[in-house]
């Protein structure tokens, strides 16, 4: 907005900066506004400094170490000059527990393996039914005994 005002005023039109404010829709103070932040040079190298001897603190914690020097410092000033620093937590990585595998043999023959498990269901009578399924697990035996892949004839 303030770079549309300030074409009109310096593209040869004679208008006056309130004229052309009033054409943009912006208020002749907002346009007239600079700004009066300090510069965050000092605060930014003390951050990054504290940060460094101290990677495990976050901005609070490093706010009230730099109010021990500086006085009070406002803790929305200290997170935007924090982030702007490219300064984070450092998380630590959780030590993974190394297990040893055991190599699995593969099986071979048939009956050298088996699993087996216990499947419930109930009746239309409401009568409770458990049997117990035993399957070989030696690949032959699929293809040997008529129980292969599903297919569409059979």
């Amino acid at each position: 907005m303030r770079t549309d005002v300030k074409h009109l005023l310096e593209s040869g039109f004679q208008t006056t900066e309130r004229h052309a404010c009033e054409l943009v829709g912006v208020a002749v103070p907002s346009y007239r506004y600079g700004s009066k932040r300090q510069g965050d040079g000092p605060l930014r190298d003390k951050l990054v400094r504290l940060a460094l001897e101290q990677p495990r603190f976050g901005y609070r914690r490093l706010q009230v170490l730099v109010e021990r020097d500086q006085g009070r410092v406002n803790h929305k000033r200290i997170w935007r000059v924090y982030r702007e620093a490219g300064l984070s937590v450092k998380r630590k990585r959780r030590k993974r527990l190394v297990r040893e595998r055991s190599k699995v043999e593969s099986v071979t023959h048939r009956n050298q393996e088996r699993a087996f498990d216990f499947v419930s269901d109930k009746t239309a009578g409401g009568q409770s039914i458990r049997v117990l399924t035993v399957v070989a697990l030696w690949p032959g035996a699929a293809s040997r005994s008529g129980f292969g892949p599903i297919t569409g004839r059979r």
